[in-house]
Order: C-alpha cells, then structure tokens, then sequence
C-alpha cells in the first residue's frame, strides 16, 4: 500500500510539473499568472495551484502540500484481508507439511540414544523433539555420572559455560522452585538449555507420565512451555538402556 501511494504521488507530482509548462502567463514563471501593475508591467506572481510563487522580493516556497485521503476500510473489507492471510497461511503450512522432519517435529516424536555397550559412561538418553524445543531424559553411569532432567528451545537464555540457576517446573498445575544450571546446547548455539538434576535412575524412570505437559520459568517468564505424549515409550527404553549397564 505504501508503494502504492508514493506511486500515485510521484505520477501527481509528474502531471502537475507538466501542466505548469503549457500555463505559464506573462511575465511570470510557468504556473503562476501576474499580479499589480508597475513600470514592468506586472509587481509580482501569484501561484494558479499552490506552491513555490514569485513577487519582487524573490521566489518563495509554499508549504502547502495536498496528502491523499485517509484509508477507510469497511468491516467487510477487514475480513476479506484477515481471510486471504489466513489462506496464505494455511498453502504455507501445507507445504511445510510436505517435509516429513517438519511433520514429525510438529506432532511432537521420541528420539533415542546410547553409548557404546563398551563405553565407560554407560549414557542412556532420550529426547522428546518439537519444532519449540524439547526435552532430555539422560542418566550417566561411572564415577562421575548423575541423571538429568532437561529442556532446550530457542527462548531459553544462552550462556557459553553451566552455571546456577533458581528456575520455576511446573507440571500438572504443581510448581517446584529449585536450583537447576543454565548449560550451552551441545548441538546448536542458537538454542539454549536448563537441567535439573535427579536423584536416581530410578526417581527419573517412575516420574515420566505417558502424557505430561511443562513449563518452565526463569526470572519471571516462561522460557519453554509444551507436552509429551508416548511418555510410556521413553520410560520403557531408559529402563531397558540403564538395565543392560
């Protein structure tokens, strides 16, 4: 719309320079006819339309400037831009639907992974993926192992080393209050992530409901928000993974 106006302005502007050429009377520069008398024949110009005149002092600049009207839409016209954006949107989303990563990410899928059956780590980790972020359930063993619960998006602060947090999980509408660690996201710097560390293995694997939803909230906002399904999938393979250690 904006290109538009200026459009139709410029052509204004083109049209009115045009017309001053073939208006020009007398004495006077071309869009202005005389005024007065005087020895000269004329004392000064006056503008046919507006805008720049001419007296004995010198030219002088109007400041008069017609703008177009303001735009005026009808109810009507309102729902005909908010249906055809929603249109637009939804031939988008039906090609994105085409992608089968970006399908599985939009419904929300279980990712799994292990070390090796010789690594000392013993790592047992699965992850619940969204086109938001996600989740990880990771258990650790050996000396310097632990078990994890965590969450990364985009939304969650960055940081380049862990360091301490007082974060807010909410689920099911309980809230706990703890202290977790801000951590980089190993696989991506454009993505942020928050551990809270658990107990045990065994504290892990009975808390993952097969349905559950989180949020979760650092310094007053929610920094990632959803909910699995199929939780019964990741509790199943983390109690298998952790059983073959």
């Amino acid at each position: 719309m904006i290109l538009f106006l200026r459009l139709c302005l410029s052509t204004t502007l083109a049209l009115a320079a045009f017309a001053s050429d073939v208006r020009a009377e007398g004495n006077c520069p071309p869009g202005y006819y005389p005024i007065g008398g005087g020895t000269a024949g004329w004392e000064g110009c006056a503008p046919m339309d507006g805008g720049v005149g001419y007296d004995d002092g010198g030219y002088y600049e109007d400041d008069y400037y017609e703008t177009p009207p303001p735009m005026n839409y009808s109810a009507q016209d309102w729902a005909d831009f908010a249906a055809a954006s929603a249109r637009a949107e939804a031939e988008a989303e039906a090609q994105r639907l085409n992608d089968p990563v970006y399908r599985k990410l939009k419904e929300g899928s279980w990712d799994f992974d292990s070390s090796p059956a010789r690594a000392k780590a013993g790592v047992c980790m699965a992850s619940w993926l969204t086109l938001g972020g996600g989740v990880l359930m990771a258990d650790w063993a050996g000396k310097d192992g632990g078990t994890f619960l965590g969450f990364f998006g985009p939304t969650i602060p960055h940081v380049a080393r862990i360091k301490k947090a007082k974060v807010t999980l909410t689920q099911s509408g309980e809230n706990q209050t703890v202290q977790a660690f801000l951590a980089p996201f190993p696989w991506s710097k454009d993505l942020g992530m928050i551990l809270f560390a658990v107990p045990s293995t065994k504290a892990l694997i009975g808390s993952i409901e097969d349905r559950q939803d989180y949020t979760v909230t650092y310094k007053g906002k929610a920094v990632i928000k959803g909910e699995w399904h199929s939780g019964s999938k990741a509790r199943n393979w983390l109690k298998s993974c952790t059983a073959k250690r």
